[in-house]
């Protein structure tokens, strides 16, 4: 058990290295603009495998515009209640058309289901595809811990039962931006203030 904790420790940090500079220009970016790639998509609601039944209650259609303009109900509890956490999800507060945003995406690779939330609205379900056996899940974060307009030292405090490593993208040509990388997630902070959040899963190489 202890060879099997220590080959999961580096494997996180070998992961963890990799999807740094995987994700680097695309957090560098994000931080630059605050716009998340697709924003202006208009999609049609679809269920998707077992989650018909869940999904056709909020069927709708509605563009990212369209949800702007309407009341919001947040979705959330509901997805939470009949799914659980999220095996991996992506978060960014925006600033469109002069109104701050949640934009969320919630990945379920068993169930091969995302969902889209836009203020905790659910706007769209997205079919993925399934990941190996091999893969370890980054479902032990809530999505709802993470608050727009969190410092730095706050969410140090949200996961200070780990070892985060920062990087200043001053020498990227971004000042007053960090980026923070943690046991399976980024983080990107803008002025010291949250903008951006990814977890994902934990790919084991496995040999014979």
């Amino acid at each position: 058990m202890e060879r099997f904790r220590d080959l999961l420790v580096v494997q996180s940090c070998i992961q963890r290295v990799r999807l740094t500079g995987i994700l680097l220009p695309l957090l560098l970016l994000l931080l630059a603009s605050h716009i998340l790639s697709g924003c202006n998509r208009s999609t049609t609601l679809s269920p998707a495998g077992s989650n018909a039944d869940l999904s056709a209650t909020l069927q709708q259609q509605m563009s990212l515009d369209q949800a702007l303009e309407t009341a919001t109900e947040d979705n959330r509890p509901g997805i939470l209640q009949q799914m659980g956490p999220p095996d991996a999800f992506s978060l960014a507060f925006e600033q469109i058309n002069g109104q701050m945003i949640r934009q969320e995406e919630w990945s379920y690779f068993d169930d091969q289901t995302r969902f889209d939330f836009v203020d905790g609205t659910l706007l769209w379900t997205v079919a993925i595809e399934p990941l190996s056996e091999a893969a370890i899940y980054a479902s032990y974060y809530d999505p709802q811990g993470f608050r727009q307009g969190m410092s730095l030292d706050q969410v140090q405090d949200l996961l200070s039962d780990q070892e985060l490593v920062q990087e200043d993208t001053a020498e990227n040509g971004f000042p007053g931006g960090t980026i923070v990388a943690g046991d399976q997630i980024l983080l990107g902070f803008d002025q010291d203030r949250l903008v951006f959040v990814q977890t994902f899963p934990l790919m084991l190489e496995v040999t014979p």
